[in-house]
Formats: structure tokens, C-alpha cells, sequence
């Protein structure tokens, strides 16, 4: 139980910042593409990367889905939390909807 009130207070308490969740896991080629993106394109965003084969980190991705209601059997990598919105994948359109989220920042 600790641990789940302290991954939910991370989680709130980090979004409230206005800080970008990504998780990620090393070998994931669609968390490498949307890294180089991010990288790239936004490098003065405070984009904050969690690697969910660390056990904290894995209960903050778990914690994050549920905060959006996302289904579990469908749950993936990349997944990127911010304020009120998320994206789950990494495609064309993937990254144009974080360019829009990062716009309005």
C-alpha cells in the first residue's frame, strides 16, 4: 500500500509540475524513435525518462495508465504522461500530437 500512495503522489505531484513522464525500455525500437525525436526536436523540454524495468519506474507506468484508464491487456511502450493528455506508441501521428502538447507549453 506505501508503495502505491507513493507512486501515485509521484505521478500527481510530478504532472502538476508540468513535467513529461516517458517510459520507456532499452530495445524498444519505437521508444528509440520517439527518444531521437524528442532529443532532436525538443531538447529544452523537461521531458523526464523512466525505464519501467526498474521497479519504481514500473510502478509509476502503472500508476499513469491508470490515471488515464487505459486497459492493461493493451498497455505499451513509449508511453508519454503529461497534464491531462497522453500518447501510447510512436508513429507519424504519435509524434505530431506531442508536437501539439509541447506547443501549448
Amino acid at each position: 500500500m506505501k508503495k502505491f500512495i507513493f507512486a501515485f503522489i509521484c505521478i500527481f505531484s510530478l504532472t502538476a509540475q508540468a513535467e513529461i513522464l516517458f517510459f520507456t525500455r532499452e530495445g524498444c525500437p519505437f521508444c528509440m524513435k520517439a527518444k531521437e525525436y524528442i532529443t532532436t526536436n525538443h531538447p529544452k523540454n523537461d521531458i523526464r525518462l523512466l525505464d519501467i524495468t526498474q521497479k519504481e519506474n514500473l510502478n509509476m507506468f502503472i500508476e499513469c495508465a491508470k490515471r488515464f484508464k487505459l486497459d492493461e491487456k493493451k498497455l505499451g511502450i513509449p508511453l508519454i504522461c503529461a497534464e491531462n493528455d497522453y500518447i501510447m506508441g510512436w508513429n507519424q501521428e504519435k509524434q505530431e500530437k506531442l508536437q501539439q502538447l509541447l506547443s501549448k507549453r
